[in-house]
């Protein structure tokens, strides 16, 4: 998200302090209650506005399918019982 901001032209400081307050208030909001992923994101993005349409990107690019294959192989301690 950084190199993505860097890109653009935004200040690497600038960009990670955006970022780093993204993960922050993401991680917040889900610490607070038992709430899903997905109702972040249907709160956060509007339909067919510019969010979605880079989460809709990141799908495309198989980002997510690539997280959780890389994540697949859990240590024993923290597989699902």
């Amino acid at each position: 998200m950084i190199e993505a901001g860097a890109v653009r032209g935004v200040p690497r400081d600038l960009a990670r302090a955006l970022v780093t307050q993204v993960l922050t208030g993401s991680a917040a909001w889900l610490r607070a209650g038992r709430r899903e992923v997905a109702t972040l994101r249907e709160k956060v993005c509007a339909p067919g506005g510019a969010d979605i349409r880079r989460i809709a990107a990141l799908d495309r690019h198989g980002v997510r399918a690539a997280v959780v294959s890389a994540l697949g192989d859990a240590p024993p301690g923290l597989s699902p019982r």
